[in-house]
Parts: structure tokens; sequence; C-alpha cells
């Protein structure tokens, strides 16, 4: 693996143009490397056009490797802004990827008007890490994640309907959380929010990590609705969704009023996570399509 930040550069730093081809050719040293001790089948990065020359990753597929670059955030800002020469997005070097993997699952015909090839490849969770906990109840309502954007307006909206809603993350009063104890909170969260907006809109929406780590605990979601989420789940059965600060609030007290579906919700949430939702079920599609791996492996 290379990861350029802990080879000392930063790729936030002003002056990361001038140290950019350094890096790329740093890393197709470690590149080189690690293919004349044992051939490299399949090249998985997680770079853009601001970080890493097209001309890198072609080096790398002369070799024999196949290339795939994967990215969660190509709804905004592509094909973006030209910095040093090329797009800062993945649109500068989706003709160098053999498959460029999206969370957009609209977003193939940009990929294939820029000369790549593309599959849709959204966030998953890990179920060691987001698994269920024998604990109580606490909140009746919660939510994890930063406070800006449309965020605040819809918890105050949900209070004046009378409905408890406790938040943790930066910009609320109770601060930000341990990844640690982010578990903690979704298990003893009778509901748990999400909000679908990229940045601070409200109408932009993306799949987000929290969709499926939430799910994956066991915990009940209640999330923006999103037609994407129908893509990743049975919307109503496996999650919730909610369209405005009125409907999350009847669907809030609909469910606290019913804890046997309630209890159903979680527990069809967290065997679907199971079942398509892990690390390890993206990356096998993944590798199947490539045909790195034939399909009767696991």
């Amino acid at each position: 693996m290379y990861e350029w930040r802990s080879h000392g550069f930063d790729n936030f730093a002003s002056d990361w143009l001038r140290k950019r081809d350094v890096m790329n050719r740093e890393l197709l040293q470690a590149f080189h490397s690690a293919n004349r001790q044992r051939p490299i089948d399949v090249v998985v990065a997680y770079v853009s056009g601001y970080t890493v020359a097209p001309e890198t990753l072609l080096e790398m597929a002369t070799h024999g490797a196949i290339i795939t670059n994967f990215c969660f955030d190509d709804k905004i800002r592509w094909p973006g802004p030209m910095r040093g020469g090329r797009y800062a997005s993945t649109a500068s070097i989706a003709h160098a990827v053999d498959l460029n993997l999206t969370s957009d699952p609209n977003g193939m015909l940009k990929y294939f008007v820029h000369g790549g090839l593309s599959m849709f490849h959204p966030e998953a969770a890990d179920p060691d890490w987001c698994r269920p906990l024998d604990i109580p109840f606490k909140y009746d309502v919660s939510f994890v994640g930063a406070c800006y954007g449309w965020r605040p307006k819809l918890v105050e909206g949900l209070r004046r309907h009378g409905i408890n809603v406790i938040c943790f993350g930066k910009g609320w009063a109770n601060g930000a959380i341990s990844n640690e104890d982010m578990n903690g909170i979704y298990g003893r969260s009778r509901i748990n929010l999400g909000f679908g907006g990229i940045g601070f809109s409200k109408n932009l929406l993306c799949l987000k990590g929290r969709d499926f780590e939430v799910p994956m605990t066991g915990a009940l979601y209640l999330t923006q609705h999103n037609p994407e989420l129908s893509l990743v789940f049975d919307v109503g059965r496996e999650i919730l969704t909610y369209r405005d600060i009125e409907d999350c609030a009847q669907v809030i007290q609909a469910t606290l009023d019913n804890q046997q579906v309630a209890a159903d919700i979680r527990h069809a949430a967290r065997e679907r996570c199971l079942r398509d939702h892990t690390y390890v079920a993206r990356w096998t599609r993944v590798f199947r399509t490539l045909g790195a791996i034939s399909f009767d492996q696991k």
C-alpha cells in the first residue's frame, strides 16, 4: 500500500502542485518494487487528477496491472476546475482507469464521455466494526454528524413537534464524539436520523457512508428521502425515509408508537447489510467484473 501522506506529502498544502510530480515518481517506484516481488494483478486506488497523473496509472497498466479507482464524491465539481494543467476531479484520469467505481448510479455516462468505463459502487460498512450492542435504549431520536446546512432547521422543527432529538458532532452542543462511541449512540437510540444532502444543499442528494453504517449496527435508520436508496435497500422494510419536517415528525411518532415494527426493521436492516453491503461483497463484485476471480469464488 502507498499512502502519500505517510511519506511526507500533503495534497492540502499550498505548494502541493510543485511536489505532486515528485510524489507520482515515488508512487511508481513503490509500484515497481512491489511488482518485482510479486506481479500485481489489480491496483485499487482512491485518487483524482489533483493527486495522480493519468500517465502514472497508464505506466502501471503496461506492466499487466488492472487499474481501478473509486470515488464517493463525484456529483459536484465534475469535471470541475483545472489545476496544474488537468482537471482536479477524476475526469482527468477516467481514461487511464480500467474500471471507474462511482457511488453515483447515474454517473456512468459522464465517465464514458471522458473515455472511461465505470460501475455503480456505493459505500459499505464493516460488520465487525459496525456491530449490534446489547444495551438499553437511552434516546428516542439521535443524530451523529456535523451541524451545518439545513440540519439544524430539521432538528429544531422536530423539537417544536415535541420530539426529543439529541445530536452529536461538530457544531452541536454535545460536540464531537469518537468513532468508537458512535456504535453506542446508534445502539442506544430508538431512531437514528440521517441527511442525504451534499454540502449545504438540501436537494442535491447522494448515498452516504452513514446509510450503511447505521443499519449495519442493527439500529433503526430514518433518513432523507433519496430515490437512490431504493437501489440498495427495501425502503419501508429495512430503512425509513422522510421528505420534510412534518413528514419526519409523523414517521418518528408512528415508529415510536409501534416498537414491534421498529424491531422488525432493525433486524431486516442488519440482515440486508450482512448479505449485500459489506466491503467484501463490494470488492468481490468488482473483482468478478474484472475477471480477477471466478464467480464460484467468495
